[in-house]
């Protein structure tokens, strides 16, 4: 519990897409957009009407932010 990944977000050179549901009552949506805010370029989605199991949740909203987010890379 005590180890962290926090500080060596910003080192991250490469293409991220964070997700995050806007229902999630295990870690507030504010989390998903800190982490993004400290990855370089990094984008944030929320997808709607989604708890903390995005996939399960609302899977096909999830691919479809996944497969327009790996259709925009090189």
């Amino acid at each position: 519990l005590t180890w962290s990944s926090y500080n060596r977000l910003p080192r991250l050179r490469l293409s991220v897409l964070v997700i995050h549901g806007e229902e999630d009552h295990v870690l507030p949506l504010n989390n998903g957009r800190m982490i993004a805010s400290r990855i370089p370029n990094a984008k944030f989605l929320a997808i709607p009407n989604a708890g903390h199991v995005l996939l399960t949740d609302q899977p096909d909203a999830v691919m479809q932010a996944v497969l327009t987010f790996l259709n925009t890379l090189p």
